[in-house]
């Protein structure tokens, strides 16, 4: 027995020289046989968590600030409908409107129409003296130069006064009768002095002197009598008058006061609208 115990005492002494040196704790023992020589930055950070060590309790815990937490934003704070329907957005350009524009007819000015052409001329320069030639003479139109109408005595001094031998127009045959016609038919007078007249002598003569042969009255008048018929009983001078009895363009006597204009002529031959 007593060897027994010895044999146990020496076994318990040679266990507690193993695991205790010096009173250290096992935990103790352990950390110093790993222990390795650190670096200072190392040996700094290990120093910093012992200091958070408080004997032997757990390590101090850094406390932050709690954060808010974010409540989520309810759908009805903002008095938005429950349920939302989205429609498709189309996007139209702006309709402009153009002003229509239909082709056009092209355009004619319209102008007064044109005297039909014929042998003779017409006014051409309001300021021409001769405004027609027919078989080697000249003729001036009154009309074409001036508005103003005349007695017979009143257009025979008119005529005298253009110069160049005019005096008031002889129709001493036919041809010449048919030039005057064509002439009052295109202008736009109704009646003119002709050079005829029965003053002094009772019967109709030109102030060339030379009977009137050839002739052109009219079959009615202002009695609707034919011509002469001297209805005014002074009708001593020969107008020529354009249908002014539905008689179209015929002579008849009128009495010499009345005003009208004239048409003069000339033996000097003169080129048509010439000033001299």
């Amino acid at each position: 027995m007593i060897t027994i115990w010895m044999f146990m005492l020496s076994v318990g002494v040679s266990l507690g020289q193993y695991f205790g040196q010096g009173g250290e704790s096992l935990a103790d023992q352990q950390i110093q046989r790993i222990a390795l020589p650190l670096p200072n930055t190392a040996r700094a950070q290990n120093e910093f968590v012992r200091n958070l060590h408080i004997g032997n309790t757990l390590p101090v815990q850094q406390v932050f600030p709690a954060q808010p937490r974010l409540q989520p934003l309810l759908v009805n704070q903002f008095n938005l409908p429950q349920t939302f329907e989205i429609q498709p957005q189309v996007f139209q350009s702006p309709q402009v409107a153009f002003p229509q524009f239909l082709p056009q007819p092209p355009l004619v000015q319209s102008s007064p129409p044109l005297p039909a052409q014929s042998p003779l001329n017409l006014c051409g320069h309001s300021s021409a003296l001769v405004h027609a030639t027919y078989k080697s003479r000249g003729y001036h139109f009154s009309w074409c130069r001036t508005q103003a109408t005349f007695s017979w005595d009143q257009g025979n001094s008119y005529c005298s006064g253009l110069g160049r031998d005019f005096r008031l127009v002889s129709i001493e045959s036919k041809d010449i009768d048919d030039f005057i016609t064509d002439i009052i038919d295109r202008h736009p007078v109704k009646f003119f002095w002709t050079g005829g007249n029965k003053r002094g002598y009772g019967v109709w003569r030109w102030l060339s002197g030379s009977l009137v042969t050839y002739n052109k009255w009219s079959h009615t008048g202002g009695k609707g009598q034919p011509q002469p018929d001297n209805r005014e009983g002074n009708e001593d001078c020969l107008a020529v008058m354009k249908n002014f009895y539905n008689d179209g363009i015929k002579w008849h006597d009128i009495a010499c006061y009345h005003d009208k204009p004239v048409i003069c002529e000339t033996s000097v031959l003169l080129s048509p609208y010439s000033n001299f």
